[in-house]
């Protein structure tokens, strides 16, 4: 087996075959944070995997003698600040991972979605 080579993509060279893959999002490939890594062989590209920062929110501490009312504000307005963190980086997309159901469903009333797909870390 040859080793492939890998090169930083582009959009006009990923953009067809990315297509062909279900869970593409075509507008990232206006994303202003959008890097391609294209691999290929003497024959022509292999894969081309297409990468975007995005801010990543794990988890929630709230003060357990607050109302639930002042936890839903104060969640509103946390995330409100954490769209303007993202803006400021030109970030055009936020990840919230969370267990906590009541955490979740306010995320979701602010505009959260649940992913269909799993996801994944690795720590480096």
């Amino acid at each position: 087996m040859k080793n492939l080579k890998i090169k930083m993509g582009t959009k006009d060279e990923a953009k067809a075959s990315l297509a062909l893959t279900p869970e593409f999002d075509p507008r990232i490939l206006d994303y202003p944070t959008l890097k391609i890594i294209t691999t290929y062989n003497g024959k022509g590209f292999i894969s081309h995997l297409p990468s975007q920062q995005a801010l990543v929110l794990e988890s929630v501490g709230v003060n357990p003698e607050a109302t639930e009312l002042e936890k839903a504000q104060a969640i509103r307005y946390a995330i409100n600040g954490q769209m303007l963190v993202a803006s400021s980086f030109g970030l055009k997309e936020i990840y919230f991972i969370g267990t906590d159901e009541r955490v979740i469903s306010l995320a979701e009333a602010h505009g959260f979605e649940r992913l269909p797909w799993p996801v994944l870390r690795l720590k480096l």
